[in-house]
C-alpha cells in the first residue's frame, strides 16, 4: 500500500505534490494559491514562474512582481522594496532593502546599499557599504564602512576598510586603502592611494599618495593644474629628458654637465620652461664643474 501522494488545504490551491500526474519521477511539487512555486528535483531546489528570481529570508524581495527580472536577494529585508528592477544581487541583512525600480546592482554585507532608491550599476562589498546612499551610478566601494555615508555621486571607487567613510558626495573620485579620503568632503576628481591618504582633504581634483594622514603626502598633486609635488629626496636612474626648464637652487657636493646629461647633486628642482637655472656653489669649485647662470638645454657648456 502506497502513502498519500498528496497533501492539500481545504479548497485545494494549495498542495504538496509527491506523484503528479501518476508518474513515478520521485519530483516534489510545491503549490500555492493556485500556482507552483517550488520543484524539489533530486539534490536540486527550484523556484517556479518568479520571473526567475531567488529570495531567501524573511521579507526578501517581498514586493517583486515576479516578472522577468532574475534578482537574488538573500538575508532577512533583503531587495524588500524592489518591484520590476532587474539583476540585483543582494546578501545579507537589508541589503538593497529600500530599491524600488533600480538594476544591475550588488549588494553584500549588512546595510549594503541600504538607502539606495534610485541608480543602477552600483557594487557594495562590506558592512554599511555605501549604506547612505540614497542616488548614485556605477559606484564601486569594497571594505567595511567604505563609502558609509555617501548619499549621491557617479563613478567613485572607494577600496578598503572606511576608505570614504565621511564623504557625503563627489563623483569621480578614487580612494584605495584604509581610511583613504576618509573625511573629504564633497569633492570631485580625487585621487587617495594608501592608508589614509588624503583622509582630511575636502577639495577636487588633488592627488594623494601617501601612507599616513600627512596634507604634504610623499607624492601630491593638482589635476586641474597640472602639477605634481614631491615632497622628498628624488633619485633617477637613467636618463632624464626635460621639455621645458630645470630650476635648482642650494649648495652641495658636486655637478657636472656635458652635451648629453645633467647630473647635480644635493639639489631641490623643479621644471619651468625653456632654459637650465642653477645657482650652485660647490663646497670645493676647483673640484667638478657648476652652472653659474643659464644654459640652455642641449647647450650644456660650463656657464660660470
Amino acid at each position: 500500500m502506497f502513502a498519500q501522494s498528496v497533501i492539500t488545504d481545504a479548497d485545494g490551491d494549495t498542495r504538496v505534490e509527491t506523484d503528479r500526474g501518476g508518474g513515478d519521477d520521485d519530483f516534489i511539487y510545491l503549490r500555492a494559491g493556485g500556482t507552483d512555486r517550488l520543484l524539489l528535483r533530486g539534490a536540486r531546489i527550484e523556484p517556479l514562474n518568479n520571473g526567475q528570481s531567488i529570495f531567501l529570508g524573511n521579507g526578501a524581495g517581498q514586493n517583486d512582481n515576479l516578472t522577468t527580472n532574475r534578482n537574488l536577494f538573500i538575508g532577512q529585508l533583503a531587495g524588500q522594496s524592489n518591484v520590476n528592477g532587474q539583476q540585483n544581487t543582494a546578501l545579507g541583512y537589508q541589503a538593497l532593502r529600500f530599491a524600488p525600480n533600480t538594476s544591475f546592482n550588488t549588494a553584500i554585507g549588512p546595510y549594503s546599499l541600504d538607502a539606495l532608491t534610485s541608480g543602477n550599476n552600483n557594487s557594495a562589498i562590506g558592512k554599511f557599504a555605501l549604506s547612505a546612499m540614497t542616488s548614485g551610478t556605477s559606484n564601486a566601494a569594497i571594505g567595511p564602512d567604505a563609502g558609509r555615508n555617501m548619499t549621491s555621486g557617479d563613478r567613485n571607487a572607494f577600496i578598503g576598510a572606511e576608505a570614504g567613510l565621511a564623504r557625503t558626495g563627489g563623483s569621480d573620485n578614487v580612494a584605495i586603502g584604509y581610511g583613504a579620503g576618509r573625511n573629504s568632503g564633497a569633492g570631485s576628481g580625487n585621487v587617495f592611494i594608501g592608508t589614509q591618504a588624503g583622509r582630511d582633504e575636502t577639495g577636487s581634483n588633488k592627488l594623494y599618495i601617501a601612507n599616513s594622514a600627512s596634507s604634504a603626502p610623499l607624492i601630491g598633486g593638482d589635476f586641474a593644474l597640472d602639477s605634481v609635488t614631491i615632497n622628498g629626496g628624488t633619485r633617477i636612474v637613467g636618463d632624464l629628458t626635460v621639455t621645458g626648464s630645470i630650476n635648482g637652487s642650494g649648495s652641495g657636493g658636486g655637478g657636472q654637465t656635458d652635451d648629453q646629461h645633467v647630473v647635480v647633486m644635493n639639489r631641490d628642482m623643479a621644471i619651468d620652461s625653456g632654459v637650465v637655472h642653477a645657482v650652485y656653489r660647490p663646497v670645493n669649485p676647483n673640484n667638478g664643474s657648476a652652472i653659474y647662470g643659464d644654459a640652455r638645454v642641449g647647450d650644456f657648456t660650463n656657464a660660470g
